[in-house]
């Protein structure tokens, strides 16, 4: 799709200028679903297919390197690494706030009772790229997955 710019279009024209794609919703859950079960059941070889049909990238090794990490962060801009900076520290902060002391209470005699939060060993975080990927949305998902442990 190409991208269009109006400068001040017509009243009439908004509706039509504002309105979204239409997906075929089904169609796409049966394409993910498939591609869901070929990872469950041929792991990283599935997800090097996937990474070469759809982004055309060949994987060889699916972590980043310490190396990597340091040359992309190197192209970022200043003001933009504090604007990212900003918005880490309030989203810790943020959550920090949720977290919860445990509070044993005795229900009954000799019966304790209390909830216990605690981490799962392994996290996927879905970032849409789509029209509109936001950096945001990693670090809304990212940091509360990170302090949770």
């Amino acid at each position: 799709m190409m991208e269009q710019i109006h400068i001040n279009p017509d009243k009439g024209t908004w509706a039509r200028i504002l309105k979204r794609p239409v997906l075929n919703s089904q169609a796409l859950e049966t394409i993910v679903a498939g591609i869901l079960e070929e990872v469950k059941n041929e792991g990283d070889t599935a997800v090097n297919k996937y990474s070469l049909k759809y982004d055309g990238v060949d994987l060889t090794e699916f972590k980043v390197t310490a190396q990597e990490i340091d040359e992309a962060v190197n192209l970022v801009d200043e003001t933009l690494k504090k604007a990212i900076g900003l918005a880490a520290g309030s989203i810790h902060l943020f959550h920090a706030s949720q977290k919860e002391i445990s509070h044993s209470i005795e229900t009954h005699k000799g019966v304790r009772c209390w909830r216990k939060n605690i981490g799962i060993e392994k996290v996927g975080l879905y970032i849409p790229g789509g029209s509109a990927p936001l950096f945001s949305t990693l670090l809304m998902l990212g940091i509360p997955a990170i302090m949770a442990g």
